[in-house]
């Protein structure tokens, strides 16, 4: 029996964002909350915290106003879902970047009347990486309320000379990989690489971000990032590493979603502490097989290599801990 444990990496498919992707060629499949229910209670899982995935809320390059339209409508369909399952949902907003005035407004409306646990950002947004410049306004918002951002990958936006693996400026940088076997981890680093190296961490101390898969590659490319930045650019005011492992341990935390092991747990784990984890599942994505035997793989590990209290936390103290009274519901679930 796997131990219960509350998912800080679930998905939800809102009906209007769902059609949207698949006018735009994504393939998206139904989601529904008795679905989803069904395999947690199937996992174990007490509680979900449930975000908007690739390609996010801003599916049409240019188009702000339709964009801030499906990103209202996929939030408060989230909303009610949340509404009609407390004890099994939270869930993390989205916003409509690379939309910063549209972004601002939607901080503000979910904050204000739908109370998400934080908020969900693509790692891209039509080619505008987090960290940059323009989105700073936006983080500066997201610092004054002390906002969980949980950033999730999307595919890299590049031309392709096969327009077959091209659409909307999104590429498959090997066609053969889609992104989430390969580049997803290195969207993942490029993002939290630009939050870093931009200053966008260390100027917004009360924003906590929460970061995919185990970290991605951050564990291996970690010396290289400070050390080539500085050692051999010469650039100023690029943190060490040592800086951003403090940084990891007073913002960060990392899910445990997908395949974490052998390897990449315990570099994550010279980098941060156990407190700094969370289970996640990627569901409704990965077969319901292949998450169970991930969560066992992972249940095995852990109790060959840390304490039994330390097991409770990363199962679900550490998201209650984080979240607050919007996760404790799930503990007596």
């Amino acid at each position: 029996m796997l131990p219960a444990r509350i998912d800080t990496h679930a998905h939800v498919l809102p009906p209007a964002w769902r059609e949207e992707c698949s006018r735009q060629g994504y393939s998206v499949p139904v989601w529904t909350a008795e679905d989803h229910i069904r395999l947690m209670d199937e996992l174990n899982i007490s509680r979900s915290i449930l975000s908007i995935t690739a390609p996010g809320t801003h599916i049409t390059p240019g188009d702000d106003a339709h964009a801030r339209k499906i990103t209202r409508e996929a939030n408060e369909y989230v909303a009610s879902v949340v509404q009609a399952h407390p004890s099994r949902f939270g869930f993390f907003a989205s916003l409509p970047l690379p939309d910063a005035d549209g972004s601002l407004e939607e901080i503000e409306y979910v904050s204000q009347n739908l109370h998400p646990v934080g908020f969900c950002l693509v790692a891209n947004n039509h080619g505008i990486y987090l960290g940059d410049s323009k989105f700073d306004r936006v983080f500066d918002k997201l610092n004054a309320i002390s906002a969980k951002v949980f950033i999730h990958p999307t595919n890299c936006r590049v031309s392709h000379t096969n327009g077959e693996f091209h659409k909307h400026g999104e590429s498959e940088l090997i066609p053969r990989l889609p992104g989430a076997v390969l580049e997803y981890f290195f969207e993942t680093a490029r993002a939290v690489t630009n939050l870093l190296l931009s200053g966008t961490v260390t100027r917004c101390p009360n924003t906590t971000f929460i970061i995919p898969h185990c970290g991605s590659v951050l564990p291996s490319i970690l010396e290289r990032v400070t050390g080539f930045s500085t050692q051999c650019l010469g650039l100023q005011g690029i943190p060490t590493s040592d800086a951003v492992i403090d940084l990891f341990h007073k913002q960060f935390y990392f899910d445990l979603a997908g395949y974490v092991l052998p390897d990449q747990l315990p570099a994550m784990l010279r980098l941060t502490s156990a407190d700094k984890l969370l289970y996640g599942s990627d569901l409704p994505f990965p077969p319901v097989s292949v998450v169970r035997t991930l969560a066992e793989s992972l249940d095995e590990y852990l109790k060959e290599n840390v304490e039994e209290k330390v097991i409770a936390q990363i199962y679900n103290g550490n998201a209650a801990n984080l979240f607050g009274e919007q996760a404790q519901a799930s503990r007596s679930v």
